[in-house]
């Protein structure tokens, strides 16, 4: 294990706020990210770098606020203007990466000014850690927003190892060749000495796109894989033989061919076949072949990378603790009683296109209609926590939202009875883990995600274990999750509707088998665990010990 570790991640695990008085305070922050890793930071110490969520604040006065955050760790700010903000987050990060790593090329914006900045705000993030960097610190970069950290840390030769996860979804070569910057943001995560996603599918996919588009080999099987390459891949100058169209359609086997060209020492023009790769493979494993080459060709400039799955968990023991106070289970208890006589459905979102908040609407609209039985006897309890504001597409996103359930409610409002109570704000821990100990049934309707820590936290949260978990096939958690929970086609609006009715009427010996599974495997295969396994595989090279399902395939059919 490394003597110390820099976490390093577009964002604090705190938000820098300004109160009456001028002065700045350091509040938590709220996300995923946070959850899963300040108890390793906590833990293990260290320092956390990243933005703080402020453009107004001065360096100075960011740095006394935040020293007087006692979390165990220190914070260390990256100041960004309100121009790199934009250009950054909101522009490359989430108007390019976000929508195409998520499968929806269509909401791409492809401004060149974006990835100008991106590379800039990057370069200030190493400037950062260099300054922060001593020998033996292991550096943990997380998330789509600095996959050039590595190559900015080479440039100010800082000989740190490093290591990336990456929280959302790798796409499969024939989306990641849309991007225009795909060799220069895959040469940048190659900088990195492991590399971590959170399924095998993710996995597959990256090492699909680095076999197709450089002269790499790849080695191993399972959850943790090495691709062997040359230091001067790094710098090589590539041009594409292929664009997207030209890919191989459904049931073709032949492969596309990249060309690599440029002054590299093994040749002008040289050329490699990838393995075969088409949109039939998304979801699958992708086999990989050995390249052609031999060992003796890569020389002694030859370079490792580690390439693992790691499928992230969450603070079970606190959720869980959490669940079981008097104060917690007596809020439960106030919400359980203002919906007397229905179970709950809960969903906890984040307000983003890739939640299926439409599709969920749509199909509890269609379970009401196609099931009387249902009428005054369940209740939608959906909770939005804000996003993006600043995006027009997550304007528009809340627009259509709370227009679904004002016409939802309009068509099934009985007395006594509202169908959906419809809330867009973010809540505390406490009162978020209330809400998972109150619900029946949690529903999870993701089009696409890295993991979703709701699903894993309700049932963490699910200390009687009566609940019944709903989750969509194309949710990274689906993979550890299939063994209790309910898989859903989120594009199946009679599907889920269908499952909503099950769910209501399941037997409670059902419903505690499933839930006795689901928590055992959320126990198991904690936060904890997974930063261990990556950090021991950093260590150790060895692939990690966890009990994943590599080879889930979503039930279709029936």
């Amino acid at each position: 294990m490394p003597k110390r570790t820099l976490i390093v991640s577009n964002r604090l695990p705190v938000t820098l706020t300004q109160r009456e008085d001028d002065r700045w305070e350091a509040a938590p922050s709220s996300g995923g990210l946070v959850s899963a890793l300040e108890p390793v930071l906590k833990r293990c110490g260290g320092v956390w770098i990243g933005w703080p969520g402020t453009t107004e604040c001065p360096r100075e006065a960011a740095e006394h606020a935040l020293a007087a955050v006692a979390n165990g760790y220190r914070c260390k700010p990256v100041m960004l203007s309100p121009e790199e903000v934009q250009g950054f987050y909101c522009g490359f990060s989430n108007e390019i990466i976000w929508p195409l790593f998520h499968d929806l090329f269509t909401s791409c914006n492809f401004d060149p000014e974006y990835w100008a900045i991106y590379r800039r705000v990057n370069r200030k993030f190493a400037a950062v850690v260099a300054q922060e960097y001593r020998e033996g610190d292991y550096v943990w970069v997380h998330d789509y927003h600095l996959m050039g950290l590595a190559r900015e840390l080479q440039r100010l030769e800082v000989g740190a190892r490093t290591g990336f996860f990456l929280h959302i979804p790798f796409p499969p070569l024939e989306m990641f060749l849309k991007l225009p910057w795909r060799f220069e943001i895959l040469r940048s995560l190659l900088a990195f000495d492991a590399l971590g996603f959170q399924t095998a599918r993710d996995q597959h996919n990256f090492l699909a796109c680095a076999q197709a588009m450089f002269d790499v080999r790849i080695e191993g099987s399972g959850p943790m894989m090495r691709l062997r390459l040359r230091d001067d891949v790094l710098e090589t100058w590539c041009e594409p033989a292929v664009t997207p169209d030209a890919l191989p359609k459904v049931g073709e086997t032949r492969a596309p061919v990249v060309q690599l060209r440029g002054e590299s020492r093994f040749g002008e023009g040289r050329t490699q076949n990838p393995p075969a790769v088409s949109p039939a493979h998304y979801g699958m494993v992708v086999p990989m072949p050995r390249n052609s080459f031999d060992d003796a060709s890569f020389g002694r400039q030859a370079r490792t990378v580690h390439v693992g799955a790691f499928p992230i968990g969450i603070d079970y023991e606190a959720i869980a603790t959490m669940a079981a106070r008097d104060d917690v289970r007596a809020k439960a208890a106030v919400l359980r009683a203002d919906l007397s006589h229905t179970q709950i459905i809960l969903g906890v979102d984040r307000l983003d296109y890739t939640k299926g908040l439409i599709n969920k609407l749509e199909a509890f609209r269609n379970a009401l209609r196609r099931y009387p039985d249902l009428h005054q006897k369940v209740t939608l309890v959906q909770h939005v926590v804000p996003s993006r504001s600043d995006i027009p597409e997550y304007r528009r996103l809340r627009q259509e939202l709370e227009q679904r359930v004002g016409e939802i409610n309009g068509e099934f409002t009985a007395s006594g009875w509202v169908p959906v109570h419809y809330m867009y704000h973010s809540l505390e821990l406490e009162d978020l883990v209330a809400y998972y100990l109150a619900a029946d049934i949690a529903l999870v309707t993701s089009l696409k995600d890295g993991m979703n820590l709701v699903a894993k936290e309700y049932c963490a949260a699910q200390i009687k274990e009566n609940g019944v978990l709903i989750l969509s096939e194309f949710a990274g958690a689906a993979a550890q999750l299939q063994c209790g929970a309910l898989l859903i086609n989120p594009h199946d609006i009679a599907g889920m509707a269908d499952c909503i009715h099950q769910a209501v009427h399941m037997p409670f010996a059902e419903r505690q088998r499933r839930m006795q599974r689901l928590r055992r495997v959320v126990r198991t295969e904690d936060v904890y665990c997974w930063a261990n396994a990556f950090l021991g595989t950093v260590a150790t090279h060895e692939a990690p010990r966890l009990g994943r399902r590599e080879d889930f395939r979503p039930h279709v059919g029936h």
